[in-house]
């Protein structure tokens, strides 16, 4: 009998892998209207993708345990009933106002950025410097996701049936992926906003998660807690001081190291050693971020840019925030939920589908 891929029965919800989301998302958040106080905030998209790849790669390799195959027409239905309907909305208000207001800062540009969302080509305009995105130039990263979304399946399938030693084959691709764009930017030169925005340099942080996924009855055992402190310190380190370097840290190396150190983190999130750290990511405000934290990430610039005129004081500062909380927070609610009660039962039904099938007649 095949060994199946991961433990048997439904995925569990780990409410401490939301509370790494809103960690992830409030760093981001601080980095966008206060840089100077985490010039490192931005590599919470880092975190995104790790957890990206291990959570997609974990529900695929349960359903092909379940099946024996994956539907990739249920996988793109679920990822868009999961993702289109926030991003749809959040385009078509924002181009209502940027259209009604055009002495709105960076308008046009912002114009143009809500074309490259719609269409996911954010990453590579932004990458080659194509266009100017406005405030939706943080959709480069959804762009990099759905790009992964749409490969990544395919190429699972085409690994786990390859060959019986399939995961060994997972680790030399990703090492040369890792050392990808840093090849790119020391030894041929290439821009940081190449190496920061294409979905070709980024690919290796999302490939970490699904490797931590195919992997992790055997990488669990090497992360003891000492690596986890670790790696929360060097994370720590470089969201608070990463520019006090005089060198691009990040490209050079860092790039790397982030993702891993992440990879680190989930696990021992994942597995509860630490009843603190378990308690603290559960708490429910940070939970309640992290389940919100895609829209929050969608609208937190553009929120930024709409409320210009508010100012920069510490009033307008606090208007701000709960604009950028109470806006997602009502796109969850009347938008997103729904959604994902649907994606849930959209799910629902093509298992029931599946196992009909089966059936002998």
């Amino acid at each position: 009998m095949q060994q199946a891929l991961v433990p048997s029965g439904p995925i569990q919800y780990v409410s401490e892998l939301d509370g790494i989301r809103a960690l992830a998302v409030l760093a981001v958040m601080v980095f966008h209207a206060r840089g100077s106080l985490m010039p490192g905030g931005f590599i919470g998209v880092d975190v995104f993708f790790v957890l990206s790849g291990y959570l997609i790669t974990q529900i695929l390799m349960r359903e092909y345990d379940k099946h024996a195959k994956v539907s990739l027409v249920n996988f793109y239905m679920r990822r868009a009933l999961r993702l289109l309907p926030a991003l749809f909305a959040a385009s078509a208000v924002l181009f209502a106002l940027y259209t009604l207001f055009p002495s709105i800062p960076e308008s046009q540009a912002s114009k143009t950025g809500i074309l490259g969302a719609l269409t996911y080509s954010a990453s590579w305009l932004a990458a080659l410097d194509i266009a100017d995105l406005g405030t939706m130039l943080p959709t480069w990263s959804l762009s990099v996701e759905e790009h992964f979304y749409l490969i990544w399946p395919v190429c699972f399938l085409l690994l786990i049936r390859g060959s019986r030693r399939w995961r060994q084959f997972t680790w030399i691709p990703l090492i040369l992926a890792c050392f990808y764009p840093v090849v790119l930017y020391v030894a041929f030169g290439a821009s940081i906003e190449r190496i920061y925005y294409a979905p070709d340099t980024r690919a290796f942080q999302l490939l970490i998660g699904c490797a931590l996924a195919m992997n992790y009855r055997r990488l669990r055992r090497f992360i003891s807690t000492p690596v986890f402190i670790l790696s929360v310190a060097f994370l720590a380190l470089f969201v608070f001081f990463e520019n006090r370097l005089n060198f691009n840290s990040y490209a050079a190396g860092a790039i790397i190291l982030v993702p891993v150190a992440s990879a680190a983190i989930v696990v021992h999130v994942v597995e509860r050693r630490s009843r603190i750290v378990s308690q603290f990511l559960s708490l429910r405000p940070l939970v309640w971020v992290g389940q919100r934290s895609y829209g929050i990430y969608l609208w937190n610039v553009p929120l930024i840019g709409l409320l210009w005129f508010l100012g920069d004081s510490p009033a307008a500062l606090a208007a701000k925030l709960v604009a950028c909380f109470a806006i997602p927070g009502l796109s969850y609610a009347l938008l997103e939920r729904p959604c994902l009660r649907l994606k849930d039962r959209w799910r629902q039904r093509a298992d029931r589908s599946r196992s009909m099938e089966a059936q002998p007649e």
